[in-house]
């Protein structure tokens, strides 16, 4: 993905001789194992990191068998868990190498929480601050959702999408692949139709938790995007962390959210301070995985304390 190599095809090769790998070269442990870490074709050596990669997702998923056999539904409970697990780990594993989180890896998930989640033909001004928040939300919409289709493109058909997809959006896309400023205002307008047909219910308190997780979220990591720029004059955070925060507004809600950001903040800076003190200069840290791994551990907690504590 951080590459922009198709997914679809060509099918798993050598990097190196572009050989057509077979199944056994591509089973999990076994392949790498049996190859002995080299390509069975031009014996280039193939980086250990696919072995420990594979060992870790394994030994991540192990506990999952046993929490699963006490849950009401078991093989439900461990699909969504992998599911979410493997996330977590993908996303950790590309923005700690490459300090890049893939749109599709944040948005996507969002997108479909919102649309599973979320019960429509609501009432529109209902809750004033609750109705702000979301009409404010949809001046976002046209970049999001051009960034998914971008980032889902790329992912399906490799980087050569980039060049055609920009050239059809030619008279919206600037160069570094957003909305020109003279477009998001028309563009968006239409869209505050969409709530008198469509608006979401809020009349329970978990839906306006999920929304509230997410414009809170937007609001303090896009202010702290936007003001690194402008005192450090270098960028702070990027707009992947944003779009992840998002993510975990929404399924943590604002409480849990600032909870995470807190505990996801102190735990980089303090591996800053310690890497920093060591090499005895600035280092530069990808926040993704930290974020990612505080939501995932507040969300537990908060399971294991409503499981232990009742209502």
């Amino acid at each position: 993905m951080p590459r922009g190599v198709s997914l679809l095809f060509p099918g798993s090769r050598c990097p190196k001789c572009l050989h057509k790998l077979g199944l056994m070269d591509n089973l999990p442990l076994i392949g790498w194992l049996n190859l002995r870490g080299r390509c069975n074709y031009c014996r280039t050596e193939i980086p250990f990191r696919y072995l420990w990669v594979e060992i870790l997702t394994g030994t991540l998923h192990f506990p999952l068998m046993f929490l699963a056999m006490e849950h009401s539904s078991p093989l439900t409970f461990f699909l969504v868990s992998s599911a979410i697990l493997s996330w977590a780990l993908l996303l950790s594993l590309i923005d700690g190498e490459h300090y890049y989180i893939p749109d599709l890896l944040t948005l996507g998930p969002l997108f479909f929480l919102v649309i599973l989640q979320s019960q429509w033909e609501g009432e529109v001004f209902k809750n004033p601050l609750l109705d702000f928040f979301i009409l404010s939300l949809l001046f976002l919409l046209p970049q999001a959702i051009l960034d998914f289709f971008r980032s889902l493109l790329r992912t399906l058909f490799g980087e050569k999408t980039d060049h055609s997809f920009g050239k059809c959006l030619g008279l919206l896309i600037s160069e570094d692949g957003s909305l020109r400023p003279s477009y998001i205002v028309p563009l968006a307008m239409p869209l505050l139709f969409i709530p008198f047909l469509f608006y979401p219910s809020l009349n329970s308190p978990e839906h306006m938790h999920h929304w509230m997780g997410l414009g809170v979220a937007l609001l303090l990591l896009l202010s702290v995007e936007k003001l690194t720029k402008v005192l450090l004059k270098a960028p702070g955070l990027g707009l992947g962390d944003v779009k992840l925060g998002a993510l975990l507004g929404w399924a943590l809600g604002w409480p849990a959210f600032l909870l995470c950001l807190g505990l996801a903040c102190s735990t980089a800076l303090s591996i800053a301070i310690l890497k920093g003190i060591h090499r005895k200069k600035n280092i530069s840290l990808p926040f993704g995985p930290f974020l990612v791994w505080a939501g995932i551990f507040i969300y537990l907690m908060e399971i294991y304390f409503f499981n232990r504590l009742g209502p």
